[in-house]
């Protein structure tokens, strides 16, 4: 099985071992996935977890989830290092994304 589909297994296997759904715990593995499904598609992640489908943390808890993970998205301090260099070397129109249409 692919290691996605693997830690789905695992979350409901340890779902069921609870009686209601407080007291879950999730892998970072797992709020991961499901934090990209819920960024691709948010009505089809609700409609798989409030109908039971999968065993998918409610929103609140993906937010407590990712306020304890070091924040590692965006651009790292390099890139912008780099595009500051670049953005130095283009001519001032083009720096502001301007495309000249028009020939006079």
């Amino acid at each position: 099985m692919p290691k996605a589909q693997q830690e789905a297994v695992r979350a409901c296997f340890e779902a069921a071992k609870r009686k209601g759904p407080s007291g879950r715990r999730y892998t970072a593995e797992w709020v991961y996935e499901c934090l990209l499904m819920r960024i691709k598609d948010r009505k089809l992640y609700e409609h798989i977890r409030s109908h039971g489908i999968l065993v998918l943390p409610c929103a609140s808890t993906m937010r407590g989830y990712l306020r304890h993970y070091g924040g590692t998205f965006g651009f790292q301090p390099q890139t912008l290092e780099l595009m500051k260099i670049k953005a130095e070397e283009l001519d001032p129109n083009k720096r502001r994304g301007l495309r000249f249409f028009f020939n006079f």
